[in-house]
């Protein structure tokens, strides 16, 4: 008699933020940047720039 074995499907792992940030440092891709309404202090990883300050909220347009 033989046994049957079933296998899971392999799930992708789902990265963490402090993973992403920890990659993004070590491949030069985090800079900060400085609100210029309330001066709050924020970093922008992998050119994901906010559509709002994290700090005040206020809304905020980026040069491209």
């Amino acid at each position: 008699m033989g046994v049957i074995v079933e296998f899971k499907p392999v799930k992708k792992k789902i990265k963490s933020d402090s993973a992403k940030r920890i990659e993004a440092l070590i491949k030069g891709k985090i800079e900060a940047y400085t609100c210029d309404n309330c001066g709050g202090h924020f970093e922008v990883i992998n050119d994901d720039f906010p559509t709002h300050c994290p700090c005040c909220g206020m809304e905020m347009e980026w040069d491209e």
